[in-house]
């Protein structure tokens, strides 16, 4: 074993994985799990009957299933800022609600446990509803510590045609490639010098690298008609926040403060996080519950790595 390799521990829920599944799960490179294959097997052939024994889950919620958030005024001022802030990231229309966590959907297949650990380290108990939506809500991006190469400019065959390579790296697993932004995709920019007499006007495309959003997203499908009710029914997809979800779970509260954006499934991009998005919506997909659930869930050894994000840009010269 290398020296000075840090690890983490992992929360799969195997029982749910097909044999393909855990094998590839078992056989990843970021895999430090020190059981054997065998053993391994054998624990996931008693979990996967677990899994099979269970019935499937009653996943369709309401609207009245999602609360109102209802807190204090200087909370809600404090999420106000924090959606203004990040306005151009997030969906043009959505709703703020208290979420039941377990009707959630997750297509992440793990959770951190280190990180889970970490996570209100000093809570003993569920938290108030103020508290749940500053955590969800209303807390901004922190600081991120990202290194970036610029990797050179291979010669181009191509007449016109001028080729960049980047690379960034960062031990935040949270970094990722922002594409450029729906509502403002080109911006104006002045290039010169700070405080210069003279501007340099030029466009800019911000293809950015940097922290995912803060906030707690929850993507509400339309699944038909409710029979009793003669309403809309949906289900809960958990678009980011699956470790706030859990922690919440594990402290009593039934409910996460969550942004929330109505989609058709077909507007839904795929793969989705993890896996293909039809694993969404089998009759026994992946939630919150089962990924806590220690008859069919498993913890594995996992090595830590960096984040590395690769930028390729590639211009073009025409004339018409």
């Amino acid at each position: 074993m290398a020296q000075g390799l840090e690890f983490e521990h992992r929360t799969f829920p195997i029982g749910a994985f097909s044999e393909r599944e855990m094998v590839e799960t078992f056989t990843d490179g970021l895999s430090a799990e020190e059981v054997s294959i065998d053993e391994l097997m054998q624990d996931w052939r008693a979990k996967a009957r677990a899994f099979e024994a269970m019935a499937p889950p009653r996943l369709e919620v309401l609207n009245s299933d999602l609360l109102p958030l209802s807190v204090k005024e200087e909370t809600m001022r404090r999420v106000n800022s924090v959606l203004a802030s990040y306005r151009y990231f997030i969906p043009p229309t959505f709703d703020l609600a208290f979420v039941p966590i377990s009707k959630l959907i997750t297509p992440q297949k793990s959770l951190s446990r280190d990180q889970l650990s970490r996570s209100l380290s000093d809570a003993r108990g569920p938290l108030s509803d103020d508290e749940n939506a500053l955590l969800c809500l209303g807390t901004p991006l922190p600081p991120a510590t990202i290194d970036s190469i610029y990797l050179g400019s291979p010669k181009s065959i191509v007449q016109n045609r001028f080729e960049y390579n980047y690379q960034f790296l960062s031990d935040d697993p949270n970094v990722r490639f922002i594409p450029p932004l729906p509502f403002k995709p080109v911006r104006d920019i002045n290039l010169a010098v700070e405080g210069a007499p003279f501007p340099y006007d030029a466009k800019v495309v911000p293809i950015a690298v940097g922290l995912g959003l803060p906030l707690v997203q929850v993507i509400k499908i339309p699944t038909g008609v409710d029979p009793q009710t003669k309403t809309a029914t949906y289900k809960l997809v958990l678009g980011n926040g699956i470790h706030r979800a859990a922690r919440l779970a594990q402290l009593g509260n039934t409910h996460i403060a969550a942004l929330v954006q109505f989609l058709r499934f077909e507007e839904l991009p795929n793969p989705f996080i993890d896996g293909p998005k039809e694993q969404l919506l089998v009759p026994k997909p992946l939630t919150m519950p089962l990924l806590s659930d220690g008859t069919v869930s498993r913890s594995l050894r996992w090595k830590k790595v960096r984040r590395t994000v690769k930028l390729h840009i590639s211009v073009s010269y025409e004339v018409y």
